[in-house]
C-alpha cells in the first residue's frame, strides 16, 4: 500500500511540474506579445530596436550623425557611427545594428533591416519559426518561399529561405529563415520599395 501511495504521490508531483513549467514559458509568450503591438509597430513603420522609421528623411539621418565623432571627444561617450553603404538600386544607411534602405534617388527610408537582433529576437540559429509564431499569437501571419531579391541586404545568394510575415496596410514585417534559422527581420513599405 506504501509503494502505491508513493506511486500515486510521485506522479502527482510531476504533472504539478509539468503543469508548473508550462505556464512559465505561456506567461514568458505573453510578455513578448505584450511588449510588441505588431499591428501598431508595423503601421507605423517601426522596429523597437531601431531609432528611425520607414518615412524617415534619408538627409536627417545623416545630419544626427554628421558630427559623431566631434561629440564622441568632447562628452567621453561611445557615440553610434554611421555607415553608407552604396549598391546598383538601392543604397543604405547602418546605424549600429541596422539598416535602412533607400531606392536610388529616393529620399526617405522604405525598408529597416535587423541583422542582430529584433522585436526581442536574436538573429541565430537558435531562434526558429516557432518562437516566433508563438510570441504573436493573436496576429494573423503567412509562411511564403522568398525569393532571393528579397535579401538584398544579405551578400550572395541563399537557397531555400522562407519568411513569417505580418502585414498591415501596405507595410509588411518579414522574419526570415534558413531551414528553421532566424537570418534577418525585415520591415518593409511596399509601395514605397519597389525592389523585389
Amino acid at each position: 500500500m506504501k509503494k502505491l501511495l508513493a506511486l500515486l504521490l510521485a506522479f502527482v508531483c510531476i504533472f504539478c511540474f509539468v503543469g508548473c513549467k508550462s505556464t512559465e514559458e505561456q506567461e514568458k509568450d505573453d510578455v513578448v506579445s505584450n511588449l510588441y503591438n505588431l499591428n501598431e509597430y508595423i503601421s507605423s513603420g517601426k522596429i523597437p530596436e531601431a531609432e528611425f522609421t520607414i518615412g524617415t528623411s534619408v538627409q536627417s539621418i545623416k545630419d544626427k550623425y554628421a558630427h559623431a565623432d566631434e561629440e564622441e571627444s568632447n562628452d567621453g561617450h561611445y557615440h553610434a557611427e554611421i555607415y553608407e553603404i552604396e549598391g546598383n538600386k538601392s543604397d543604405a544607411l547602418q546605424v549600429g545594428e541596422i539598416m535602412y534602405y533607400y531606392e536610388k534617388g529616393a529620399d526617405k527610408v522604405s525598408s529597416i533591416v535587423c541583422l542582430v537582433s529584433g522585436f526581442g529576437f536574436e538573429v541565430s540559429e537558435l531562434t526558429g519559426k516557432n518562437d516566433i509564431i508563438k510570441a504573436f499569437p493573436s496576429y494573423k501571419y503567412t509562411t511564403r518561399d522568398v525569393a532571393s531579391s528579397e535579401l538584398y541586404f544579405i551578400p550572395g545568394e541563399l537557397e531555400n529561405c522562407t519568411a513569417i510575415t505580418y502585414q498591415e496596410g501596405s507595410r509588411r514585417l518579414d522574419f526570415f529563415f534558413q531551414e528553421d534559422n532566424l537570418i534577418g527581420i525585415n520591415l518593409v513599405d511596399t509601395e514605397s520599395w519597389t525592389l523585389t
